[in-house]
């Protein structure tokens, strides 16, 4: 059985193929420039404290915005957290193309990724709170709204910070996730819960459930 993990961060089971590309990831391959970087405070003791060292083993370096390195149906299980959201609408299509691709059939992929419309109700909460109080004089909702999609355009943050936590480049809700997966050709599309589905290890794989959408599609 093999089992695919997409954008592992630091989540590296043993006996799934983890890749991850990030600056995090392609650091950790090189201790020596990782802890030059943090000597020179381009890098918080936050960052460095990371246990990159590991996992880093465990983990593929591959891009996926480029042809995943598998054959057409090889793989049973592919799980994907909080990837899709970093890269463009068109690669994100791409990219799900390919997981359909590598997917035998019948096989499983579970994916999530910050719940666009839980933000934004929370956005319309957070207006009609702040109409229906006395004091309405707050005028940085918005702001805070494109903070937490991690939308916004923040240019005096420093660029290694930048490259260590990339801005999101497209959100999905619910709805459009399912349109986007039904194009690619999976079915049985459903909306799942935290450390709740038919994927295996999700007990250990799972995080965020505060602001996560969950669904599982098949092939």
């Amino acid at each position: 059985m093999k089992k695919l993990n997409l954008g592992s961060g630091t989540e590296c089971l043993d006996d799934w193929i983890n890749i991850d590309n990030s600056f995090n990831a392609r650091l950790a391959k090189s201790p020596r420039l990782r802890y030059l970087l943090f000597k020179l405070n381009f890098l918080s003791k936050k960052h460095y404290d990371v246990d990159w060292a590991d996992h880093i083993h465990k983990i593929m370096i591959h891009d996926v915005s480029k042809k995943l390195p598998f054959d057409n149906e090889s793989i049973d299980y592919i799980y994907s957290s909080h990837l899709i959201e970093h890269l463009n609408k068109e690669v994100g299509e791409k990219l799900l193309q390919e997981c359909f691709r590598v997917l035998k059939k019948g096989g499983l992929f579970r994916l999530i990724i910050p719940d666009l419309e839980l933000f934004a109700n929370n956005y319309i909460k957070e207006i009609t709170d702040t109409q229906n109080s006395m004091d309405n004089t707050d005028f940085l909702m918005s702001e805070r709204f494109l903070d937490q999609l991690n939308m916004s355009e923040k240019t005096r943050i420093p660029l290694i910070i930048k490259i260590l936590h990339p801005e999101h480049k497209w959100m999905y809700d619910q709805y459009s996730l399912t349109a986007l997966l039904t194009s690619c050709g999976f079915t049985a599309i459903r909306k799942m819960s935290y450390k709740e589905g038919d994927c295996p290890d999700i007990e250990l794989l799972d995080n965020r459930p505060e602001e996560s959408l969950y669904l599982e599609a098949s092939k």
